[in-house]
């Protein structure tokens, strides 16, 4: 085989060797690219003797320890990872000085849980099973540290 397409089929190899490791996960590109890239280096040095099997094996070791590093350099690899974050919190119902026997009103409707106003805050809250209509009164049953339950006034 020709020194040309010998090189081309190691680059294709070291390609493959490094979308592996950015992009594709599950092995087979990272194996179908070290092959392409171990077979042609065995080829090189039966056909054309050792000097230039060992010129090829380093050029190729060059090569694709700069391909690994600028492509991790580059951050290309940052538009496929996830970028949002969770920002929300869990009420903290004793910072709101909630109480049992407090009242307030549903907000919506309570099929078992939905949003209620007490003391001026809106919050989640339990009925005790019952569907409770948006608009209507509640009275405070239970308070927890992240839950309120509430039943019809």
């Amino acid at each position: 085989m020709s020194l040309t397409l010998l090189a081309l089929i190691i680059l294709i190899g070291i390609i493959l060797l490094v979308l592996e490791i950015i992009v594709l996960p599950g092995l087979i590109a990272g194996i179908t690219g070290l092959i392409l890239i171990v077979l042609p280096l065995g080829w090189i040095y039966v056909d054309h003797g050792s000097t230039i099997g060992n010129i090829s094996f380093a050029i190729t070791l060059v090569l694709t320890i700069a391909a690994v590093y600028f492509s991790f350099k580059s951050k290309a690899w940052n538009r496929f990872g996830l970028k949002s974050t969770i920002d929300s919190k869990v009420n903290d119902i004793s910072e709101m000085n909630v109480h049992v026997g407090d009242h307030g009103v549903c907000i919506s409707a309570l099929r078992p849980s939905g949003t209620v106003e007490i003391n001026g805050h809106r919050l989640e809250a339990a009925s005790l099973g019952t569907i409770i209509d948006a608009g209507s009164n509640i009275v405070v049953v239970e308070v927890s540290s992240t839950k309120v339950t509430v039943k019809p006034a």
